[in-house]
């Protein structure tokens, strides 16, 4: 009830579960979806590992739905800036899709909630691919930054290091239980 009526206040920020996100999205109709610009998806891959590719399918069926009443009733794609209306309703949403891995089941969750994106793969090296959104095709320049190239090469180091030393720490406990075992 409580999340209810904060919600019906309207909220600058949601974190929630994709269970308990769509259940408002489908039960709080005070809920103003169509001002939804930002929707992410952290651990997106361990989200439907887990079972929740329903649940994210209908949160994605709420925003669209929403904007698409929101068109109907202004008139206008909600793309097309109206006085009127707020701007956060005039503003495409921005789907982001965190992950660490790209299997099957992501492909298509992307292939549903995203258009015209852009991926950026890091390596275990820390070597950086970026691909460009298909509307950045044929246009010069576009890519990542030399810092955000330079930023996200040192996480995937990052990882990497600690990858290795818990491989290494995992290597010394077996050698210690194997010791221990043998006495």
């Amino acid at each position: 009830k409580a999340e209810k009526a904060r919600l019906r206040k309207g909220v600058a920020l949601l974190v929630g579960t994709p269970g308990r996100v769509a259940d408002h999205a489908e039960a709080t109709s005070a809920w103003q979806l169509r001002e939804c610009c930002h929707l992410v998806l952290d651990e997106a891959d361990r989200l439907l590992d887990l079972g929740f590719q329903r649940s994210i399918d209908t949160i994605l069926d709420a925003l669209d739905r929403a904007r698409r009443v929101d068109e109907t009733v202004h008139g206008a794609s909600p793309l097309d800036p109206q006085p009127e209306r707020p701007a956060s309703a005039a503003t495409p949403r921005q789907t982001v899709l965190l992950s660490a891995t790209l299997n099957k089941g992501l492909r298509e969750l992307a292939g549903k909630s995203l258009k015209d994106y852009a991926t950026l793969q890091l390596s275990h090296t820390g070597e950086t691919e970026f691909t460009p959104p298909p509307s950045a095709a044929g246009s010069e320049g576009v890519g990542l930054s030399a810092a955000t190239s330079h930023a996200f090469a040192t996480a995937a180091a990052s990882a990497a290091a600690a990858k290795a030393t818990q491989a290494a720490n995992l290597d010394a406990i077996a050698e210690t239980g194997a010791t221990a075992a043998g006495d």
